[in-house]
């Protein structure tokens, strides 16, 4: 298992790190409804 990195160790600020997971997981439930 593979924990997610830290918005710090990417260099981004919080709220686009939640922003860009918030996009991934729409993707992600997107491509499971199919």
């Amino acid at each position: 298992r593979t924990r997610l990195p830290h918005p710090d160790e990417l260099g981004v600020d919080f709220a686009a790190y939640l922003n860009g997971l918030g996009e991934a997981v729409g993707e992600l439930r997107r491509y499971l409804s199919g």
